[in-house]
């Protein structure tokens, strides 16, 4: 007889979540509000890339693979980050604020 194959099955919340709840606690984070606030520029650029928001912030770059390539932390509604040392393709900036992710940004890097 062939072998039997076994799987799992995972029912999760409305909100992806496992356990019921398991979202940390958004009250008073309006993330739409943010989203509305936050500037990256130039686009496309060869060497830096300007991130303008309303509060503190951290940025994660990530190749088009999903690698991330830079992180910084701690910006205070204005960060440059330096791409130059970066191969020319397609980038995504991930911005971060309170520890909640709240955008992200495609930016096509040049040579």
């Amino acid at each position: 007889s062939p072998p039997r194959s076994y799987g799992w099955m995972i029912k999760l919340d409305p909100d992806g979540c496992l356990t019921p709840g398991c979202h940390p606690n958004l009250t008073g984070i309006n993330i739409a509000e943010q989203m509305q606030h936050i500037e990256v520029f130039p686009n496309p650029t060869s060497h830096y890339v300007t991130v303008k928001a309303k509060e503190k912030f951290t940025t994660e770059v990530y190749d088009a693979f999903g690698k991330r390539v830079r992180e910084e932390k701690n910006h205070y509604k204005e960060g440059r980050l330096d791409l130059s040392n970066l191969a020319a393709g397609i980038y995504f900036i991930n911005v971060r604020s309170g520890g909640h992710f709240i955008y992200t940004k495609k930016v096509i890097k040049q040579q």
